[in-house]
């Protein structure tokens, strides 16, 4: 306490006066002891007194008083500076606990509550009321009851403190509470117990954010295990699938009778139905793990959604059901996003549509849902005419393993996990999937899904064919409705003047009656399969009518492929599959009118035979364990002209390598002893010594995200996964032999045969100058320009590269992969192109090696041209 704190004395001050008033009392009553014991005195010289040492005693007793009152006075100041600090210290102590997140308690010997803070009615949930000289095991359970009394026994007689004692709370309502707390004793003066005090703190965030930590990495092991044990399983069921189908599909290419062919189809279907369960339950893991990410691409929607339909319209004609789609009008083209996962869901509604549906229509429409600057939400819905889901089903079919039939009498077939699948597909695609439907009057399964409006240039501009149409007038015959309404509105919005009837005499009828009112049809749009007389019927009427000048075009669907040569013989030209996409209606109604020459026809092929041409005679080295495996690629590659050898595993094949070389190595991924991981790097680090680069593509039945990525990051160039597809095993050999694709496989590469390829054409020639039609003039002209116009967009690309300007770089980066396209320079253009991905995506990271590439490419591809100018032209 400072000295300044206590409050100066006063004449004023109670003490000061009382010591003031003794004084003179006590002069007072020495004055009249002197003058009843004197003789002769007057009052006034008994009162000063006749000698000076009788005044200075008075004076120094009186002094003495006045003394003593003021340091009584000074007593009590400082008495009540002390008290009054005290009286503010317990009050902000006693605020502090109050006010702390953690509870004050005090409790008797028994164990009686009769001090604690406002916390501890807050953890416990009951009022201060109820609190008060409540014993405070009566707030715990069981097992900490018995650990409290123990703690209150041992602290009485050590006197030690116990901190961080474990308790569980039960709350007033029941919730048990997890808390923590420290208990001490409280002495008396004589330093006997009194009681007990402690801090209670309520740990049970804590505790369940630990708890959740602990789950969480349970969770993570528990699902890395399940992705090894998924990747396993897929491995091992798509080897021997791979077997099943690839032997198929070489038998369905080879002489049989009709018996055969029907067997073969029926295994052939129930192996890709079996390959189709494996992918939805991968998929499904993939989406429940997170691992699986969306693609972002730029893709026409009109087309691609007649694309992806004629897939399954086979299905649907199989069934004698009507199968088409609309796409409104206001739906922008093209738009980004991830085709792959957009067609894997319209592919499983409309497939269950097919399945549920015995006759009538289904019918696909799009619509725009909402649009801002940058993106947006289309409405997709698939509507069928089948037999509808109860109202008390349309939730649960959405989740994992659910059909609205669950019984084992069940009509139709599947696991229930497509819908699933599709539902978190939706979900990642920023939209909502919902349902429609009641028993016996089909359904309509809606989805929404948000994707990016694009400036690519990947759809064709049709306005210029379009406004040909204009004015034009046409007959569409097609015996179903809905078919009649899509086609009437997509010809409207071409400008056309369009009729709908339903049938072929009723369209004869019209045909006539429009010549005679000279406004005579110049065009009619037939459905071959229409209910007697059919549409074949109509068109061979129609081309006999020579006053009838009207062009036809027929709409054919899978069962009426087989008198596509019937009509032709009848002088058609224009076709159009059903269901009928609008980019494939506006190219054969142009060449119903003669404004485009129709493409020569290709010859069907059989079923199972390839239609990819043959490439040069290869030695190949196939490192595979599985014996049927062995056989089907050893067959597959006879059958293409080339040899192979056999390698059950890594060690094998890098033994076989030392004595024997090839021109490619099909390499498995998974093999005992040595993986073809293990043997791919090995292989790389011999060449880095040796020099040389083989192809080497990987084979491998594993499904999950990343072992792509993994395979291109051992060394490999390519990947096909198992079920091994012919086609496209066959499309990654080409791609990896031919000369200029060789070239680019090891232009990363620092390789001695890399350094020689350099020195190779850095584009096709031929490709070259048949585009420039051997104009020598027009071609070196061009080439100036763009040798004059590159490098600054080589230069803007770096300083987008440097700023982080994704947008700009994706621009430049697609004006540059076209203007060298234009020249079949398709590795300065893939160069290109992997930069404008890298804007697109927004993931610059490894932008500046792709940076060096393009550069490099474009170096190589300059010294190429001028080379070839300077030596070849004429």
């Amino acid at each position: 306490m400072k000295r300044q704190d206590v409050k100066r004395v006063r004449l004023t001050d109670k003490m000061v006066l009382i010591g003031l008033g003794l004084a003179a009392v006590y002069w007072f009553l020495d004055t009249f002891i002197y003058i009843f014991m004197s003789y002769d005195v007057r009052f006034f010289h008994g009162f000063f007194g006749f000698k000076l040492s009788d005044i200075w005693t008075r004076i120094i007793v009186c002094c003495l008083f006045v003394i003593f009152g003021s340091h009584a006075q000074f007593t009590i100041n400082t008495r009540k500076v002390i008290e009054e600090e005290i009286r503010k210290r317990e009050q902000r102590y006693r605020t502090i606990i109050e006010n702390t997140e953690d509870g004050y308690y005090e409790v008797d010997l028994d164990g009686k509550l009769h001090f604690f803070n406002n916390s501890i009615s807050q953890i416990s949930g009951y009022a201060k009321e109820e609190l008060l000289e409540m014993d405070i095991r009566e707030l715990l359970d069981e097992k900490s009851r018995r650990r409290v009394s123990d703690s209150f026994d041992h602290i009485q007689r050590t006197g030690a403190t116990v901190k961080d004692a474990e308790w569980t709370l039960i709350r007033k309502n029941g919730e048990k509470r997890f808390v923590e707390s420290s208990i001490s004793v409280i002495k008396d003066a004589k330093g006997q117990p009194t009681g007990f005090k402690g801090f209670l703190r309520d740990v049970t965030k804590r505790r369940r954010a630990e708890a959740l930590r602990q789950e969480k990495l349970a969770a993570e092991a528990a699902s890395k295990s399940k992705s090894e044990f998924l990747a396993n399983m897929s491995h091992e069921i798509r080897t021997p699938l791979n077997a099943i189908i690839g032997l198929v599909e070489l038998l369905m290419g080879t002489p049989l009778n009709a018996d055969q062919k029907e067997d073969l189809s029926v295994i052939n279907s129930a192996a890709h139905s079996l390959l189709a369960l494996i992918n939805d339950i991968l998929d499904f893991s993939k989406i429940e793990a997170g691992k699986l990410a969306l693609d972002s691409v730029g893709f026409p929607i009109r087309s691609f959604i007649g694309e992806s339909l004629r897939i399954m319209g086979s299905k649907a004609h199989e069934k004698n059901i009507e199968l088409a789609f609309r796409v409104a009008p206001q739906v922008p083209e093209p738009v980004t996003g991830d085709p792959t996962r957009l067609r894997q869901i319209l592919l499983n509604l409309v497939g269950n549509a097919i399945k549920f549906t015995e006759t009538g229509e289904i019918i696909v429409n799009v619509e725009l849902e909402e649009e801002t600057d940058a993106d947006v939400m289309l409405h997709f819905a698939v509507k069928d005419t089948g037999i509808g889901i109860p109202e008390d089903k349309h939730q649960s079919i959405f989740r994992t393993f659910e059909q609205a039939d669950g019984s084992t009498s069940r009509r139709f077939g599947g696991t229930g996990l497509g819908l699933a699948v599709s539902s978190q597909l939706v979900s990642l695609m920023g939209g909502r999937i919902w349902v429609d439907s009641q028993p016996g009057q089909g359904s309509t399964f809606h989805f929404t899904a948000r994707f990016t409006t694009s400036d690519t240039e990947e759809c064709k501009d049709d306005s210029g064919a379009v406004v040909q149409l204009q004015g034009n007038r046409i007959l569409v015959v097609d015996d179903n409705t809905s078919s009649q309404h899509i086609l009437r509105e997509l010809l409207t919005n071409w400008g056309m003047s369009v009729v709908t009837v339903s049938g072929s005499d009723e369209a004869r009828k019209r045909l006539w009656e429009a010549k005679n009112r000279g406004a005579a049809f110049k065009l009619a749009l037939i459905d071959t399969d229409m209910p007697d007389p059919d549409g074949i019927f109509l068109a061979q009427w129609t081309t006999a009518q020579e006053d009838l000048d009207v062009k036809l075009i027929m709409m054919l669907s899978s069962s009426s492929l087989a008198s596509r040569p019937l009509l032709q013989d009848l002088g058609i030209r224009a076709f159009v599959h059903k269901p009928v996409s609008p980019p494939d209606l506006l190219t054969a109604i142009m060449i119903a009118l003669d404004r485009i020459s129709s493409p020569p026809d290709v010859p069907e092929k059989p079923s199972g035979e390839l239609t990819l041409e043959a490439s040069r005679p290869l030695h190949i080295l196939v490192a595979e364990d599985t014996p049927f495996n062995q056989k089907f690629i050893t067959r597959l590659l006879q059958r293409w002209g080339h040899t192979s050898v056999i390698a059950e595993n890594g060690i094998q094949a890098l033994k076989i390598l030392d004595r024997e070389s090839f021109d490619l190595i099909l390499m498995d991924v998974q093999m005992p002893e040595v993986d073809g991981f293990e043997a791919t790097r090995t292989i790389r680090e011999r060449e880095k010594q040796t020099g040389g680069h083989i192809p080497i593509i990987a084979m491998t039945a594993h499904a999950m995200k990343g072992d792509k990525e993994r395979c291109i990051d051992a060394g490999m160039d390519d990947y096909v996964s198992k079920p091994i597809s012919s086609e496209i095993l066959q499309k990654a050999i080409q791609h990896l032999t031919s000369q200029d694709n060789r070239r680019d496989a090891v232009s990363h590469r620092e390789t001695k045969a890399a350094e020689s390829d350099d020195q190779a054409p850095s584009f096709d020639k031929e490709a070259l100058l048949a585009t420039f039609e051997h104009d020598w003039n027009f071609l070196q002209e061009t080439v100036n320009m763009l040798l004059e116009d590159y490098p600054p967009m080589l230069e803007k690309i770096r300083k987008a590269l440097q700023s982080g300007d994704a947008a700009d770089l994706r621009r430049t980066a697609h004006a540059l992969k076209g203007m060298v396209g234009n020249f079949q320079a398709k590795t300065a253009a893939q160069a290109a192109f992997k930069l404008e991905e890298m804007g697109r995506q927004k993931e610059l990271s490894d932008a500046e090696q792709a940076y060096d590439a393009l550069v490099n490419e474009m170096d190589r591809f300059k010294q190429s041209i001028c080379k070839m100018l300077e030596e070849e032209k004429p």
